[in-house]
C-alpha cells in the first residue's frame, strides 16, 4: 500500500510541474515603441527571477489588452495610470494610486508602483504654428485632428470629452492613423492642424512639432505602472519583488532618450530595454559578440 501512495504522490508532483511549465508568465504590449520596451524590460526582469516566459504578445489598443488581462490571455502589461483610471469608470475626486488599486482589487489585477514618467496625451502641432495653448485652437475653424483610432472612442479623455471642454470646433472626421511617426508626418505634411501623441514620443522635436499646454488640465497624470494578475503573482513566486525593481527607475526625459533609440535610430528593442537594465544593474550585461 506505501508503494502505490509513493506512486501516486509522485505522479501528482509530476503532473503538478508539468502544469507550471505549461503555463509561463505571458507579458502584453501595446502597439508602440515604447510598450514593447517596456514589456521586454518586465520579461528580462522576470526571466532573472527564474520565471519561464513566453514571447510578447503584441495585443494591440488598450481595449484589446485590457479585455486580454481581464480574461486571462495574457498575464502583465504596463498601462497608465490615467488610462486606468478612465478605463475603470472612476469618478472625479477618484485619482489615487489607491483608488486605482481598490477599483482593480476586485478582478484580481494588481497596480504595482510608477515606473517614475509620465506619458500623458498632448496635442501637438507644428512648430511654426502661433498657438501655444490647446484653447488657442478655438481660433482654427474647421480644425482638422488626426489621431489614434482608440481615442475616439477612450471615455473620460477622449477626442469628444476634450473638444467639450476646449469648446473646438472640428471640421470633417478626424483622421484616424495608429502608427505615432505617420500620424505626425500627416501633421508635417499638411493634412491636419493638430495631432493627438504622447509625452514621451522621441519624434515629437525630431519632426519640428510642439506641444501645447493643457491650461484646463483636461489630461490626468498617466504614469507608468506594472498591471498584474493576482493569481499570476501567486503561479510565479518571486515575480512581484522582481517587477518592483522597476519602480521609480524611469523619468519622463529618459524614457523619450528610450522611445527615440527605437524610433528615430532603429535599434533593437530588447537590446535598447536590456542595455537599459543592465546600466543599472537590474540584469546581466549581454555577452559581448
Amino acid at each position: 500500500m506505501s508503494h502505490r501512495i509513493l506512486l501516486v504522490a509522485l505522479a501528482a508532483l509530476t503532473l503538478t510541474a508539468c502544469a507550471d511549465r505549461a503555463a509561463p508568465l505571458r507579458i502584453g504590449a501595446k502597439g508602440f515603441a515604447e510598450q514593447a520596451l517596456l514589456a521586454e524590460m518586465v520579461a528580462a526582469l522576470a526571466r532573472r527571477a527564474g520565471v519561464d516566459v513566453a514571447p510578447i504578445d503584441t495585443c494591440g489598443d488598450t481595449y484589446a489588452c485590457h479585455r486580454k488581462l481581464r480574461d486571462g490571455e495574457i498575464d502583465v502589461m504596463v498601462e497608465y495610470t490615467g488610462t486606468g483610471l478612465r478605463f475603470i469608470g472612476a469618478v472625479p475626486g477618484q485619482d489615487s494610486m489607491d483608488d486605482l488599486r481598490s477599483l482593480y482589487a476586485p478582478l484580481g489585477l494588481r497596480w504595482l508602483n510608477p515606473i517614475g514618467f509620465d506619458n500623458g496625451y498632448r496635442v501637438l502641432v507644428r512648430a511654426d504654428r502661433p498657438q501655444r495653448t490647446i484653447g488657442d485652437l478655438t481660433g482654427v475653424d474647421g480644425l482638422r485632428v488626426v489621431a489614434p483610432p482608440e481615442y475616439v472612442r477612450r471615455p473620460g479623455d477622449g477626442l469628444g470629452a476634450l473638444v467639450t471642454r476646449y469648446g473646438l470646433r472640428l471640421g470633417a472626421k478626424p483622421l484616424l492613423i495608429e502608427p505615432p511617426s505617420e500620424r505626425y508626418q500627416a501633421l508635417v505634411d499638411g493634412r491636419a492642424d493638430a495631432a493627438i501623441g504622447y509625452a514621451t514620443d522621441g519624434a515629437i522635436a525630431e519632426m519640428g512639432l510642439k506641444v501645447l499646454a493643457d491650461p484646463a488640465g483636461f489630461f490626468p497624470p498617466y504614469e507608468g505602472a506594472v498591471l498584474v494578475r493576482e493569481d499570476a503573482a501567486k503561479r510565479h513566486p518571486g515575480l512581484i519583488e522582481a517587477l518592483g525593481a522597476l519602480e521609480g527607475r524611469i523619468d519622463t526625459a529618459t524614457m523619450r532618450d528610450l522611445n527615440a533609440r527605437v524610433q528615430l535610430e532603429g535599434r533593437d528593442v530588447g537590446v535598447v530595454a536590456r542595455g537599459f537594465l543592465a546600466t543599472h544593474d537590474l540584469v546581466d550585461p549581454a555577452p559581448p559578440g
